[in-house]
């Protein structure tokens, strides 16, 4: 949920800073290949990001316990 919401936020300002350059590249058409990539691209990304916030979420329940417990979680 975080990860969706700072991607939001990346997209405004992105949006913002590259309005001129997005309008060229309206008419440029992507190949499948291309898309295909892109989405890939995004599915593992979006995944690492999950991964990271589980990783969280778990040290976050050894928190008060002694270093060796939280290395082993």
């Amino acid at each position: 949920m975080a990860y969706e919401g700072i991607e939001k936020i990346e997209e405004y300002f992105h949006k913002h800073n590259e309005e001129h350059s997005k309008e060229s590249e309206d008419f440029i058409e992507l190949d499948e290949k291309t898309l295909e990539n892109k989405k890939i691209k995004s599915a593992i990304l979006t995944d690492f990001i999950l991964s990271i916030e589980i990783v969280i979420i778990a040290l976050s329940t050894v928190l008060h316990k002694p270093f060796i417990t939280q290395l082993i979680v």
